[in-house]
């Protein structure tokens, strides 16, 4: 998907990160795995089983705080305002954080400070930084 799934262009160097870790096709075969036990049409079931355990979890847990952070729709971006709605409306504790900026598939690429600094202020304010419960 990269470099053709962030909103900005990736340097050279960053695209050899990424692919360092898979110089053969047998190192590769992870990642085949993985996307092939995506949970679609109900299969594999244990998948789907994990998934529905979690969804549960999400829904009914209100005691542990979660941060959702959005963005503009970049390049391949899967999380569109019918999902963003479906979460607010589903899960338990779930804060919401906005950003008119753009960002693909990934995101970490396209906004590193952005999301570094959301978090950041996301956990002070719920007291869970190391740093943050030692100081207070």
């Amino acid at each position: 998907m990269l470099p053709g799934s962030v909103a900005g262009p990736l340097a050279g160097e960053d695209l050899d990160t990424y692919r360092r870790p898979y110089p053969t096709r047998d190192s590769r075969l992870p990642l085949l795995r993985w996307a092939r036990s995506m949970p679609l049409g109900g299969e594999p079931a244990d998948v789907v089983a994990r998934v529905d355990r979690y969804d549960d979890w999400l829904a009914h847990s209100a005691d542990v705080p979660k941060l959702l952070l959005t963005f503009q729709p970049g390049p391949g971006t899967m999380m569109g305002p019918e999902l963003i709605e479906w979460c607010a409306a589903e899960m338990a504790g779930l804060e919401i954080a906005e950003h008119d900026l753009v960002a693909g598939h990934h995101t970490p690429e396209d906004q590193p400070d952005a999301i570094a600094a959301t978090i950041a202020a996301w956990m002070d304010e719920h007291g869970l930084r190391k740093d943050a419960v030692s100081a207070g």
